[in-house]
């Protein structure tokens, strides 16, 4: 199995569009069949601050998510919509 978890930093007069844009990107990662789980955060009271918990089966079925539709839509859409690039974590899994 794959995890990571990747933080944004949103412009605060962007959030309505960053979470529109990434509920799509959630939803479509979903149904992908090497996707385990794919949860979305917004971190309170910091409303500008998100999180997306990402559980693939394996290293390629991440990478085949970087290469869907959905996935790259929603990459060009949010960047402008960020205070800063966006953090990728790799998380180990216990369970």
């Amino acid at each position: 199995m794959k995890a990571v978890q990747v933080t944004f930093i949103v412009k605060e007069d962007c959030c309505k569009d960053f979470i529109e844009q990434t509920l799509i990107n959630v939803d479509n990662s979903r149904k992908e069949s090497g996707v385990k789980n794919f949860i979305f955060f917004q971190k309170a009271p910091e409303n500008h601050i998100f999180f997306l918990i990402e559980v693939y089966y394996s290293v390629e079925d991440q990478l085949k998510h970087r290469e869907t539709d959905h996935y790259i839509n929603w990459k060009k859409n949010i960047l402008q919509l960020l205070e800063k690039p966006y953090e990728i974590n790799e998380l180990k899994i216990y369970s």
